[in-house]
């Protein structure tokens, strides 16, 4: 007899914003929130707070048309100053790819990006100058043992999309207008 380990079952518990997308299966257009990879090209808007987001969706790898596509999320942000700092924190049931992509689908390039193992939460920092950007999550691979369903869990923080401004009480509002 031999004593053997077996491995835990990762399982996600995601407690956030629900990406909202049908789960994808064989056969499947995604015209949700599938970035450049979907025509039209369509995405998602991060949700925000001070505190941080936590955005829960779910990825795969599925068959269309005789070939293998995976299921690609894509998150639009803006940054509005010179500068802002970004922390993406992504855990996933499977192999994950995640990473900020610039010049959206005119040109797309990961400005930065990293790859995780399944059940490994992993952060990517970056500071991103002035413009667009989309948060991109899927799985590493268009390995068909993905199937689709599985679940991630995607952590936004420093993202703050609009333009601070002075308080004012309405009282001071109101005299603008007298």
């Amino acid at each position: 007899m031999t004593e053997v380990d077996c491995p835990v079952p990762c399982d996600v518990i995601c407690v956030g914003v629900p990406e909202g997308e049908p789960t994808c299966y064989d056969g499947y257009e995604d015209h949700y929130n599938g970035g450049c990879n979907s025509t039209p090209h369509c995405y998602s808007y991060a949700s925000t707070s001070p505190d941080g987001v936590t955005h829960c969706g779910e990825g795969g790898v599925y068959e269309y048309n005789g070939s293998t596509y995976r299921d690609t999320d894509w998150y639009l942000i803006a940054v509005w100053s010179d500068t802002a700092s970004f922390s993406i924190t992504v855990e996933a049931e499977f192999g994950v790819l995640f990473g900020f992509v610039d010049g959206l689908c005119d040109n797309p390039a990961f400005y930065s990006y990293m790859t995780a193992d399944e059940c490994t939460p992993t952060t990517l920092t970056e500071c991103l100058p002035w413009g667009h950007y989309a948060i991109f999550v899927s799985t590493d691979s268009w390995d068909p043992a993905y199937e689709c369903g599985i679940e991630y869990s995607l952590t936004i923080e420093g993202y703050s999309p609009f333009v601070p401004v002075d308080a004012l009480s309405w009282g001071r509002v109101k005299a603008l207008y007298r």
